[in-house]
């Protein structure tokens, strides 16, 4: 749940801030197979998301599930197709998936692109955010094709750390990798932008000035 002084922040400003619903390791699974044990218990489940929207005055969700899905439950786009509706039905709230689990087969499956495999939840809620591998010329391809002119809801992952599955660090470059997405009619969701005051090579700089460099050089391509 966003805390209130960053909804009430945001808000001042005219930008949207959503939750996140995760489910990941052990514990996540077991509260998947609770809550969406059948359709009755999706349903429950989506009273209370509702109920927590309007009482914490916030837009939306994020649902990000990396946990395989049993074929005994229903299917999560199940599950996506009756929040968005819901939600649509009460006020301009957003629902958003990420690209955890392959959306055919329900397997646990870190996808870095909008294709068939995420194509069937993305295609029921208001946008998708892909994992944070970037693949340009596999968005240029299977992305557009796959968007079908949504332009603008597919938010491309980007790691500022540029950790594991990306061994190139992104940090001061991200405002180009932010370009490259745009430039396929997607947008960009930064993973950790913390890393201009937090990664090792920050430390002892003046973390409100390396703030203000990184968020101004997004400025020039962001509008």
């Amino acid at each position: 749940i966003p805390p209130p002084s960053i909804t009430s922040l945001a808000h001042r400003h005219g930008v949207k801030v959503i939750g996140t619903l995760r489910f990941e390791g052990k514990h996540g699974k077991y509260h998947l197979e609770t809550l969406f044990a059948n359709k009755q218990a999706i349903h429950k489940t989506v009273d209370q998301l509702l109920h927590i929207l309007e009482t914490w005055e916030f837009d939306g969700w994020l649902v990000d599930v990396e946990v395989d899905i049993p074929a005994s439950i229903p299917s999560v786009a199940y599950f996506v197709d009756i929040l968005t509706r819901r939600t649509r039905c009460i006020t301009n709230y957003t629902i958003w998936w990420y690209d955890g689990v392959d959306g055919i087969n329900g397997k646990k499956r870190l996808l870095n692109v909008l294709d068939n495999r995420s194509k069937r939840v993305y295609e029921v809620c208001d946008g998708i955010v892909t994992n944070h591998k970037f693949k340009p010329d596999e968005m240029k391809t299977k992305g557009k094709q796959a968007m079908r002119g949504r332009s603008g809801t597919v938010c491309v992952g980007i790691d500022v750390y540029g950790r594991k599955s990306n061994p190139n660090v992104v940090g001061w470059n991200a405002h180009e990798h932010v370009q490259e997405a745009i430039s396929n009619k997607c947008s960009a969701a930064l993973f950790a932008p913390s890393w201009a005051v937090e990664a090792q090579e920050n430390i002892g700089a003046d973390p409100q000035e390396n703030s203000h460099r990184f968020w101004t050089s997004l400025s020039p391509v962001m509008n």
